[in-house]
């Protein structure tokens, strides 16, 4: 029941490489338990897997970090007006305003 609510939580992929951290701190816990001789493949693997879930929860706070800030643009709305010799204006009028011919909306001829 708890795997569900970690993979709706969280995502199915962030459960995988909690899931190999996991795994890699057993298998050094084993060679300390035991006192199994350590090679230096063993090593290379779990720095490898330690690594990878470093990388990817840096990859992961950018990718909220970035979310965060589209959020604010969007809750941020901003209107920019341009000079009337551009060919892209953008302009609002309120609804008194009469002549509407010398404003050019963008992508209109």
């Amino acid at each position: 029941i708890t795997a569900y609510w970690a993979i709706k939580t969280t995502g199915a992929v962030t459960y995988q490489v909690l899931g190999q951290v996991k795994n890699s701190c057993i298998i050094v816990l084993g060679f300390i338990i035991f006192s199994y001789p350590v090679l230096a493949k063993n090593v290379f693997g779990i720095m490898v897997a330690i690594s990878g879930a470093c990388a990817y929860l840096y990859a992961r706070i950018l990718d909220q970090r970035a979310a965060e800030q589209a959020a604010q643009r969007l809750l941020q709305p901003s209107i920019h007006f341009v000079d009337d010799d551009k060919t892209t204006n953008l302009a609002v009028k309120s609804p008194s305003d009469k002549d509407l011919s010398s404003r050019r909306v963008p992508g209109s001829p």
